[in-house]
């Protein structure tokens, strides 16, 4: 199931959905995220803009990358990144 029907059926936003993803990828769960990746285009747009930002947070790549990108995407792409060790933690 996409994150958005996760959230339909349970009656919560699409940001708490990946809230919860996030929490379990930090309690060292081994979940398997690429289905949920943005198109691979856009995946390494959002890759870049962290490298860029030389950061993990959120606002700085969010500015880099514009209003086509939103913060649910972008934190989906850095928990998969994290998960994968692209990034510092």
């Amino acid at each position: 199931m996409s994150i958005d029907e996760v959230a339909r059926q349970r009656g919560l936003v699409k940001s708490t959905i990946v809230g919860h993803l996030e929490r379990l990828i930090q309690a060292g769960e081994d979940l398997d995220l690429r289905p949920l990746m943005p198109p691979p285009a856009r995946f390494e747009k959002i890759r870049a803009a962290f490298e860029e930002s030389g950061d993990t947070l959120l606002s700085p790549v969010k500015a880099l990358l514009g209003y086509d990108y939103s913060y649910d995407e972008i934190r989906l792409a850095r928990i998969f990144l994290l998960q994968q060790e692209d990034l510092p933690d």
